[in-house]
């Protein structure tokens, strides 16, 4: 974190964090202050939405301007257990929450003078690129907000699926393992690694080829749209 925030690139931290009071203000101040200071962090919403309010007061530009992903459509399967259940009064849960973030952001928006020019809000969600069916609905009906978006690559997910979310207000596009772990594929490391000969950088070039394998095939996707 310390060599990050030294390059000046912004750190996302997918801890999901998501909890009562005094708990939420022990994480935010853990993450957005001290030796494990980032920029963003992601949060579970689904013990309700009070536990967001902690996250919100390091939002401020006097605060360090931190912001948040919260789980909203993730690219696990079992999502629909939760986020896809009806409510009583109609729409599903996962409305409930885009609902509130988008009440948040245009709370902040106009009662910061530093955010009324900001087209997001200080909270994006989470939108995993494997639910193909639902991409397009989502993506239209949170227009103006930021999506993180896992389930590319590894998880399956499309880069159709990751393109048609990064349309409108668009997102960050999340890769872990298909990059981190990219060298496991590559037979030429895998041969080196068997001889004993593997080095850290034939780790990081498949990382590197990896992305940039994958950057033109979102480019491409999004082109094609």
């Amino acid at each position: 974190m310390k060599y990050i925030r030294q390059t000046g690139l912004i750190a996302i931290s997918d801890i999901k964090r998501g909890d009562i009071g005094a708990t939420s203000d022990a994480y935010a101040r853990a993450h957005f202050t001290g030796d494990f200071e980032t920029d963003i962090i992601t949060v579970n919403p689904y013990m309700g939405f009070d536990t967001l309010k902690p996250f919100t007061a390091y939002s401020s530009p006097d605060k360090g301007g931190k912001g948040a992903f919260v789980l909203l459509c993730t690219s696990n399967p079992g999502m629909t257990d939760i986020e896809h259940q009806e409510l009583a009064e109609g729409g599903l849960l996962l409305e409930r929450v885009g609902s509130e973030l988008q009440r948040i952001g245009e709370e902040w928006r106009y009662s910061c003078a530093d955010y009324n020019d900001q087209t997001c809000g200080i909270f994006g969600a989470v939108v995993g690129a494997t639910q193909e069916e639902d991409a397009r609905w989502l993506r239209d009906k949170y227009a103006d907000i930021f999506f993180l978006i896992p389930g590319y690559g590894a998880q399956g997910g499309a880069a159709r699926i990751a393109a048609t979310l990064l349309d409108k207000a668009g997102g960050a596009v999340n890769s872990s393992r298909g990059i981190l772990c990219a060298w496991k594929k590559d037979e030429k490391i895998a041969a080196a690694r068997d001889a004993g000969s593997l080095k850290l950088e034939d780790i990081a070039d498949a990382a590197a080829r990896a992305s940039l394998f994958s950057k033109n095939d979102l480019l491409g996707a999004k082109a094609s749209l």
